[in-house]
């Protein structure tokens, strides 16, 4: 498996230079990662293996990596990708291990889940378990955080306000079903009395 001992090498060099991995390194990483798609599940596990091994200052990378590799292969595969799903199945202990990195790098992990939700990588239940397990004060950036763009707000207040317009959108099926329903019905009473007045005049 010569993509996978590639891929691994490459993963292991992130902690030869301080964070954050420049965009030339994580695009080798990302395509070590696709060319080892055919033992994906060793490419998984060594990115699992990177994010609980990793020093703390070196565990958001780890997500970077996880997340660059997810959202490639869901561009490239669409419904055929494997690495999503095969990343899912440990994700909840995944993500207790990248919440041991520094405070100030929580922003960091909240930020890459409130894309994840806009691209539907997990479902909105998953993802708000996960940022459930963020600090309070996670959601404010700290000093080392990069700034926020203008008028974006915490991950946790935008999902919850997807959630929200969902349910209303559902409220909104639910109320033109039931009208629909009422028209057929009175199209139905209305063709039952023309059929008897037809008798009738008959």
């Amino acid at each position: 498996m010569e993509e996978i001992e590639a891929f691994n090498t490459l993963l292991s060099s992130i902690t030869e230079s301080r964070p954050p991995v420049s965009k030339a390194k994580m695009s080798a990483i990302t395509k070590a990662a696709m060319k080892g798609i055919k033992h994906y599940k060793h490419v998984v596990m060594g990115v699992e293996k990177f994010i609980s091994k990793a020093r703390p200052e070196y565990k958001v990378q780890g997500l970077y990596v996880l997340d660059s590799i997810v959202r490639h292969s869901k561009h490239q595969f669409g419904r055929k990708d494997v690495f999503a799903p095969r990343f899912g199945k440990n994700l909840m202990k995944t993500f207790e291990n990248l919440y041991k990195c520094p405070s100030g790098d929580e922003t960091k992990i909240l930020r890459i889940l409130n894309v994840w939700q806009k691209n539907s990588i997990y479902s909105p239940e998953v993802l708000q378990s996960l940022m459930g397990m963020a600090s309070p004060s996670a959601e404010k950036p700290g000093a080392s955080a990069e700034p926020k763009a203008a008028g974006s707000e915490p991950a946790n207040e935008d999902l919850s306000r997807t959630l929200q317009q969902q349910k209303e959108q559902l409220l909104q099926l639910q109320q033109l079903q039931q009208q629909l329903q009422m028209q057929q019905e009175l199209q139905h009473q209305i063709a039952v009395q023309q059929a008897q007045v037809k008798q009738t005049d008959g």
